[in-house]
């Protein structure tokens, strides 16, 4: 069938999300209380590199990468197909300190190492593919509008109604 793209640039979010989601189940979608019934979800980035999630008691048979990239893909186990990966990652600076008291940032403002954004990315990606799960297919997302692309009954499980005093 036809495929719509989403167009990428450095002001987009697509570093941040998938751009597509592919979820496989044993006997197509999946409900709540199903997802023992995973074989794998496939998370795409615009960039090519993708995300591969394997439910337990469903690994592949072959080598399947976890994650695989334009430059190489990783394996369980951190066996990795990029040149001089431990190089690189030894020349990558330290990250800046954060804070991981909760409590102390509250009584002084600062920002907490696991910051909203953190969550939401979090949340938003497994989210994708709870929705992949449910529908049975391949989902396109949108990661400015934080809605899927052309699909209204996607962006109806991302966008439920909610029970009182918070739903309008």
């Amino acid at each position: 069938g036809a495929t719509k793209g989403v167009q990428v640039d450095d002001a987009t979010q697509s570093a941040s999300f998938p751009l597509q989601v592919r979820a496989l189940s044993v006997n197509g979608g999946a409900t709540q209380g199903t997802i023992q019934a995973v074989i794998s979800v496939t998370y795409t980035y615009a960039d090519g590199c993708k995300i591969i999630l394997e439910g337990e008691g469903f690994e592949s048979k072959g080598k399947v990468p976890y994650i695989e990239g334009p430059n190489g893909k990783v394996y369980k186990g951190f066996e990795c197909t990029i040149p001089n990966v431990m190089d690189v990652i030894n020349s990558l600076p330290d990250p800046e300190p954060r804070n991981t008291d909760f409590l102390d940032c509250v009584k002084t403002r600062q920002k907490f190492a696991l910051a909203e954004d953190n969550g939401h990315h979090s949340c938003t990606i497994v989210n994708m593919g709870a929705c992949a799960l449910r529908l049975g297919r391949t989902l396109n997302f949108d990661p400015d509008k934080q809605l899927f692309i052309d699909d209204d009954a996607a962006n109806q499980l991302i966008n439920q109604p909610m029970r009182a005093p918070w739903g309008s």
